[in-house]
């Protein structure tokens, strides 16, 4: 894994090296070819080192950060990322997980395991390396566009070297505390990735029009685009921003860049047809779109409070939030002074892209970027993330910094630098001290809490302190977010049970199995309710809860089988005790489930001798054999069966096969001598 992050670093400064821009004659009018060559002298690869070595700074001190909230169900606990040659696994993640539809952030997961395992220190540095290379693609992409503005306003040579102005851009948005939940937290990698093919797709879409090999480049944009589509789903809006770069730096119209460019915009707009694809399943269909359990509307006016504080959180990162919880009940007379913030900037959008259409294309980024995740497609489980700030900061950072700058070194330019390097230290340090928070995950929930308190919050707070044992704590914040949040109710009835509080957990547990039928979790509570009906002796409650668990999880045959296991525990357990009539009625259930399943076959027909109820063992003996005629143990347990009913000659039979198949097991030797001494 160190080998292939060397490799992607390696191949972006090899690109720097042949970064130069050829004239491309005369394709339109409309076209104007970068300048870069005509500034004054740079080294992009020093600017380049200079980035990756302040990220792989800041970041140093999260490398041993712990898998923290989806981790453990994207990782730690995710069977289908543990090979990488199993691709067709890898890629068929489970749906309503974070994987789901993701396919290309799966294999680089799996990549990770197969080079070291559950090893978390190989994981953040993957993050950081991805983080680092969309900050020298932000960087290209930021030189090359100043010197394509730059190269119309003043055709004159020298007149502006780009790349400080690109380099404060990179480093401001690197270096923002903002995208620490992109980078810290290993899951949100999926935002990372997208965002770093997007970027690709630009640059390559760009470099497309400045060098001699079109094709080559535009294949390559179109190539990063579809790989996009494999990250995450917010890729959608590329082909869309890609068109609108065109128009603002390239091209006096839309109409213009259509007329040069409809081929590249064809293929691009092709590869949502690959996401198109990975949607098609429905990886996230109980959680998002309009089939949610908000409304649009409601969620709309939800964005309204979340955009605005996404924008404060760019100019001041304070009190950063890993989750914000579920939407609130807003109404319109709640939000609508920022509602008008929001609808006026919009605007002001509008009207700088007719007029100005540079600084019209980078608010367009900023709400282009934010929709998929902050309009009005209703996402039920969180009303608010900062990793949807990745992409929309870039264009905020080079709003602030790019005017700034230039104006600044007109008047001062050697404080230009010293300005710089303050905003670097003071963002790197703030982000340093944010990557505290996420070294526990107690740490990063109670930082939580105290930012952004919600039920929510005090959920994350429980089930941190659950993992430290510290139960009484525990209990209490859970007791506090049970009142709203769902899944800290199952995990308050699962702490509880834990307890041995038998009472509590089921009241817990079935309160939210009744209230949430569809959750996840819900099959997993129906069996801890059985599990706990069988510490109370209760059998019919416990088999119906049991039933209710399988019936629920007809098609995840992982989980399926690691339920059932854990009632065949069960059933062994009331075996051992003597209880075996109570034994029976689970393996029955588990047997009827999975009819396959050999081992509960034999265990319910052990089971149903011990309980005095032969036929039945006979029954389910003779079911085995026809299932496995080589069996020794089966032909044993159906010649004790016949022998109970006084069928000796019968038994006789079958026990001189079951010997037959087993020659040295001693205990289907003592039966036969049994059964012929009771003849």
């Amino acid at each position: 894994m160190l080998r292939l992050h060397l490799l992607l670093l390696t191949s972006y400064f090899l690109l720097l090296t042949c970064d130069r821009q050829l004239p491309v004659g005369s394709r339109t009018r409309q076209h104007t070819p970068s300048a870069s060559a005509a500034a004054p002298a740079s080294r992009p690869w020093l600017h380049a080192a200079l980035i990756a070595a302040a990220i792989a700074l800041v970041y140093s001190n999260s490398l041993s950060g712990p898998f923290i909230l989806d981790d453990a169900d994207t990782i730690v606990t995710n069977a289908a990322v543990r090979d990488p040659g199993d691709i067709a696994r890898v890629f068929a993640q489970a749906r309503d997980t974070p994987l789901a539809g993701r396919p290309l952030v799966a294999y680089t997961f799996a990549l990770n395991y197969a080079a070291s395992g559950l090893a978390v220190q190989g994981y953040h540095a993957t993050n950081i390396v991805i983080h680092i290379l969309c900050a020298l693609l932000l960087f290209s992409i930021v030189r090359e566009t100043i010197s394509v503005v730059g190269s119309r306003q003043n055709p004159e040579p020298g007149t502006r070297n780009p790349a400080p102005a690109a380099l404060a851009v990179a480093l401001v948005w690197a270096l923002h505390p903002l995208n620490t939940e992109v980078v810290d937290y290993i899951t949100q990698r999926t935002e990372s990735m997208m965002a770093l093919c997007l970027l690709a797709s630009l640059y390559a879409a760009m470099r497309s029009l400045t060098e001699r090999r079109t094709i080559l480049w535009q294949t390559a944009a179109i190539a990063a685009c579809a790989c996009g589509m494999l990250c995450k789903e917010t890729m959608v809006v590329a082909p869309l921003l890609i068109v609108l770069y065109d128009r603002a730096f390239f091209f006096g119209s839309l109409r213009g860049a259509f007329a040069v460019r409809w081929r590249l915009y064809l293929g691009l707009a092709l590869t949502w047809l690959v996401l198109l694809a990975m949607m098609v399943p429905g990886p996230r269909a109980s959680s998002v779109g309009l089939g949610a359990a908000i409304t649009p509307w409601e969620y709309l006016l939800n964005q309204a409070v979340m955009v605005r504080h996404y924008l404060g959180l760019a100019v001041w990162p304070r009190g950063l939030t890993v989750n914000y919880g579920p939407p609130l009940p807003y109404r319109l007379g709640d939000v609508w002074p920022q509602a008008a913030l929001i609808f006026g900037l919009i605007a002001a959008t509008l009207a700088a892209f007719r007029w100005r259409a540079a600084l019209g294309f980078l608010g367009a980024w900023v709400f282009i970027t934010l929709a998929p995740t902050s309009s009005f497609v209703p996402i039920a489980t969180e009303v608010g993330a900062e990793r949807r700030m990745y992409l929309p900061l870039m264009a905020i950072a080079a709003l602030l910094m790019v005017p700034a700058l230039f104006a600044l070194s007109r008047r001062a330019p050697k404080a230009t630098v010293g300005i710089v390097l303050l905003l670097a230290v003071v963002l790197g340090a703030a982000t340093a001290s944010r990557n505290r928070d996420y070294a526990t995950e107690l740490a990063l929930a109670e930082s939580n809490l105290a930012h952004w308190p919600t039920d929510v919050a005090h959920g994350m707070v429980g089930s941190a302190l659950m993992q430290l044992h510290r139960h009484d704590e525990a209990l209490e914040e859970l007791r506090l977010a049970a009142r709203t949040a769902p899944r800290s109710r199952y995990n308050l009835g699962s702490e509880l049970y834990n307890l041995k509080r038998m009472d509590e957990a089921i009241a817990e547990l079935e309160a939210f199995a009744g209230e949430n039928p569809m959750d996840e979790l819900a099959p997993s509570a129906r069996r801890i309710l059985g599990d706990a009906f069988v510490t109370q002796r209760k059998w019919e409650e416990a088999v119906k809860q049991y039933r209710l668990a399988l019936s629920m999880i007809p098609n995840d045959q992982a989980t399926k089988q690691n339920m059932l296991g854990a009632m065949n525990n069960q059933g062994l357990a009331l075996a051992a005790s003597g209880r075996f009539g109570e034994a029976a009625s689970i393996f029955r259930t588990v047997v009827e489930s999975d009819p396959a399943d050999l081992g509960a076959r034999r265990n319910l027909t052990a089971a149903l001798l011990d309980s005095q109820d032969p036929r039945s063992a006979e029954t389910e003996a003779r079911k085995a054999i026809e299932a496995s005629p080589g069996t020794a143990v089966f032909y044993d347990l159906l010649g004790r069966a016949l022998a109970t009913q006084g069928r000796y000659d019968e038994a006789i039979v079958q026990l001189r096969e079951a010997l037959r198949l087993a020659p040295e097991d001693g205990e289907i030797r003592e039966d036969l001598e049994k059964v012929k001494t009771a003849k």
